[in-house]
């Protein structure tokens, strides 16, 4: 398990964590039943439960398959939550991570390779691969057109879950993209802004400010020489 001795608790905030979590409940599936087949003997009736929820394919497919699309928000969270992130960088990055999941979903190989780690999962333990049963009139779930089950929890969990993901990602982090370049008006960046990123934060907020934009430029013109001045004193008396 590669140095994990215990299951990982669940943060609710923390993306990393969920990955984590995710992962190493996965890894220690066999484990993890093992202890709870213990429990069962010793008539824990919660253990019971427990074991009859996850000794169930569609537990196993729905595991592998979250644990890797979480997988490929790891780094874009380690960034968001960093002391020093850089919203501006971090978008750059929230679109590297949706431009992965929109290719891996074009892709069929890591769709195999995912259903093929899930079914090795279940053979040992006997967790033979299945899907729904299909029925005439449906009230509870989609009834889709497919006849295998690596069909089904293809179009059932995987690409609705991709789906999902990318949304988010573009509704919550990469729609008010142009907003965060007012990051650019930082003490500690502003002598680096640009024209272009003067006309964006500009064109973002202009209905919030009552100037023109050469109004505006001058402003930022004036606080760039106000902040300079006040480095430049401050770097004269700090002692060496």
């Amino acid at each position: 398990m590669e140095s994990r001795t215990k299951l990982r608790t669940l943060c609710e905030t923390r993306w990393t964590s969920r990955a984590d979590s995710l992962y190493t409940f996965k890894t220690a599936f066999p484990v993890v039943i093992h202890a709870l087949e213990q429990l069962e003997d010793d008539v824990d009736q919660k253990a019971k439960q427990y074991l009859s929820a996850i000794m169930k394919f569609d537990f196993i497919i729905s595991l592998v398959i979250a644990e890797h699309i979480m997988k490929s928000t790891v780094y874009l969270s380690v960034f968001l939550q960093g002391k020093e992130c850089d919203l501006v960088e971090a978008m750059k990055e929230c679109k590297v991570v949706v431009d992965v999941l929109r290719q891996e979903r074009a892709d069929e190989s890591v769709w195999d390779e995912l259903y093929q780690s899930a079914v090795d999962i279940g053979q040992p333990l006997n967790i033979q691969e299945s899907m729904p049963r299909r029925v005439g009139r449906q009230c509870h779930r989609d009834n889709y057109p497919v006849d295998t089950p690596k069909q089904y929890w293809r179009v059932a969990t995987y690409l609705p879950f991709i789906d999902h993901m990318i949304q988010e990602l573009e509704s919550r982090l990469l729609s008010p993209e142009d907003r965060f370049n007012g990051q650019y008006l930082l003490p500690r960046v502003v002598n680096n802004i640009t024209q272009e990123q003067i006309v964006a934060i500009y064109e973002t907020y202009e209905d919030d400010m009552n100037v023109s934009l050469d109004v505006f430029k001058a402003e930022i013109l004036r606080w760039k020489m106000r902040w300079a001045r006040m480095k430049s004193c401050a770097d004269a008396f700090t002692p060496m």
